[in-house]
């Protein structure tokens, strides 16, 4: 099993039933204060996590993390966390974004034709849902759901219908559904900066080293031959977010000698895309294991 499948979940169920509820009734800012004491406390009793993000902070930022900057990190994951919590709870008026790009999807919807959204580990790809729900389309998510099962419960329990846009990825039928939400216009997102350790993997240049990055998501886009758009939900502070799409070009149609080299050129475009955002926002990138052991 991968290191960050391996990782225990470190969430507590009856904390995050109390922020859930106080955010049900009083919105953002009262849990918003707690969110200082819980990123402290995953700067001093988190290492193996502070451990990975002080290797990953060196790579982006060109010197060694201080504690602040590893401060601001798990604060930015924890109020991303908040902030899903307010979406589910259908209280995204407090929130506020602006859209960058959104032609490139409006472009592949207008066709009638659903697309595979490949996004990251960055921000939140939890905005897609509140964006989606603004704008009155429907949207599926390929993920897996046991990593961090406690948080994804209390969201299904706060929001039912989120299990229904769920595709669970690893078994046989999950190719199916997702060709069937293409064919209904449906938009699919696929965060593709990880993968379980028994699927396969590319090595790809990466803030300055080689990394593994999975090479299913772009296999699916090029099997199923669905056009493919780039997001990124950047994490602003305060509610506040930008959510960014960037066209990705994958041929209809490859010759079987000629897709490997395709793969792996198109896997590292999107290593190259993933690295210019994570410098962008350095504090947006929530990886908490060794990835480039």
């Amino acid at each position: 099993m991968a290191e960050w499948l391996r990782q225990r979940e470190r969430s507590n169920p009856w904390a995050l039933r109390t922020i859930a509820g106080i955010c049900r009734r009083w919105g953002r800012r009262p849990p918003a204060l707690l969110l200082h004491p819980i990123s402290f406390y995953f700067c001093l009793f988190a290492p193996r996590a502070n451990a990975a993000v002080s290797d990953y902070l060196l790579r982006v930022l060109g010197r060694p993390a201080r504690l602040a900057d590893r401060f601001r990190l798990f604060h930015r994951f924890a109020e991303t966390l908040l902030d899903r919590v307010l979406m589910v709870n259908d209280r995204r008026q407090q929130l506020s974004w602006s859209l960058e790009g959104e032609e490139h999807l409006r472009q592949v919807l207008a066709e009638g034709r659903g697309c595979l959204l490949l996004g990251a580990h960055f921000g939140s790809f939890d905005l897609l849902r509140a964006v989606g729900k603004a704008k009155g389309s429907d949207f599926r998510m390929l993920m897996y759901p046991h990593n961090a099962r406690m948080v994804q419960q209390l969201m299904e329990t706060l929001d039912p219908t989120l299990t229904g846009q769920v595709i669970e990825l690893g078994p046989p039928h999950s190719l199916l559904a997702v060709k069937e939400a293409l064919e209904q216009g449906l938009s699919v997102g696929v965060l593709a900066d990880r993968a379980p350790a028994d699927q396969r993997t590319l090595i790809c240049e990466f803030l300055g080293a080689p990394a593994r990055f999975p090479r299913g998501p772009l296999t699916l886009a090029l099997a199923l031959r669905a056009p493919v758009v780039l997001f990124f939900g950047i994490n602003l502070g305060g509610g506040r977010y930008r959510l960014c799409f960037e066209p990705f070009e994958v041929p209809s149609a490859l010759p079987r000698c000629e897709r490997e080299a395709w793969l792996q050129g198109a896997v590292q475009d999107y290593a190259n895309r993933l690295a210019r955002r994570v410098r962008e926002a350095p504090d947006n990138w929530f990886n908490f294991y060794p990835f480039w052991g």
